[in-house]
């Protein structure tokens, strides 16, 4: 999400032990979090903004994993709007007490902190780019230089693009 869900909301369930909501690398956040709504059925807590959320139109967030709140920092100034030194909730939750929460406005560390503490909320959602395996468009080419391809869609529409190919043959 571009901006915020939430400058003070609770993870919830402190004293609770979510079965499944400890998933911590790349790609847990979406199923913690479909593990802290099923576990913790508290109205307002970090997961259950994201998931009731419909933004862009698009209802398929989730409040990310450490892991994926790793990959939005790298991408930090990209993503933009996050708080300055303040701490947003992971979907990862380490004890029945605390769950991790991360620096994104800050230097980017992670730790766990006590379930019921109000932190950031920020939602991300999963996609995927589309891959067309099709290779019966393809050019070869077997010298450096610039390189000139024009496109012709179905309508008759054209469009031309270059690229500069540099082709080093070692010679060991």
């Amino acid at each position: 999400a571009p901006s915020d869900q939430s400058n003070s909301a609770e993870w919830g369930c402190h004293g609770i032990q979510l079965p499944g909501a400890n998933g911590a690398s790349l790609g847990a956040g979406a199923q913690n979090t479909i593990d802290i709504e099923a576990g913790c059925a508290t109205p307002g807590i970090a997961a259950d903004i994201c998931a009731n959320l419909t933004l862009g139109g698009y209802s398929d967030w989730f409040l990310p994993s450490t892991g994926e709140m790793a990959k939005m920092y790298l991408n930090i100034s990209a993503i933009g709007g996050f708080s300055n030194n303040n701490y947003y909730w992971s979907s990862s939750e380490t004890t029945h007490l605390n769950a991790m929460t991360c620096d994104l406005g800050g230097i980017g560390s992670c730790m766990g902190y006590g379930k019921n503490y109000n932190m950031n909320v920020r939602a991300i959602r999963s996609f995927s780019t589309p891959f067309n395996p099709d290779t019966t468009n393809n050019i070869t080419v077997s010298t450096s230089g610039w390189n000139y391809v024009t496109v012709t869609d179905s309508l008759g529409c054209t469009a031309t693009d270059s690229v500069y190919v540099h082709i080093d043959i070692d010679s060991d």
